[in-house]
């Protein structure tokens, strides 16, 4: 009896410090997508609006855009890029925060944008906020499935940039 028992409160035990549930995976994919944020701003100003919208699309990626339709999955993307000139504009961003679900495959990200011309980069011509879902990819990275954006920033009124 006393070994049964024994046996018994060790099982319990043991499954009470490894834990039932999966590992939360969010904190740590949530800092994964923060970082994929700031490479895909960086790829931006190196390469190229169309070209790091694109590198870092999901194939069946939504861009909801000012006065249009959504664009839906990347060759639209693609056709939408081809006819919209960009080679005079650099827009960087930073992401202010990051949250992931527990299971690390899903997540968002929100930020500040900035658009300038090529040929005068320290002059700010648009700006705004913007908010990306995030999709982890068969392989372990991330691609955004859905980006959106508004134009115009406002003088901080003593308003979060983050969730407390």
């Amino acid at each position: 009896m006393k070994k049964r028992m024994l046996l018994i409160f060790a099982m319990g035990g043991f499954f009470l410090l490894t834990g039932c549930d999966k590992p939360d995976k969010g904190t740590e994919s949530a800092n994964e997508i923060l970082q994929t944020d700031r490479d895909f701003s960086a790829f931006s100003k190196e390469n190229g609006i169309p070209e790091a919208f694109l590198a870092f699309a999901d194939e069946k990626s939504v861009l909801l855009r000012d006065h249009g339709y959504p664009l839906v999955g990347k060759e639209a993307l693609r056709k939408h890029m081809e006819k919209t000139p960009s080679d005079n504009l650099i827009m960087t961003w930073e992401p202010l925060f990051a949250e992931a679900s527990k299971a690390g495959d899903l997540g968002y990200s929100y930020g500040t944008f900035e658009i300038s011309l090529a040929e005068k980069p320290e002059e700010t011509v648009a700006n705004g906020c913007y908010v990306s879902i995030w999709k982890r990819q068969d392989d372990g990275t991330w691609k955004w499935v859905l980006d959106a954006g508004s134009q115009g920033l406002e003088e901080e009124v003593g308003g979060q940039t983050a969730p407390e």
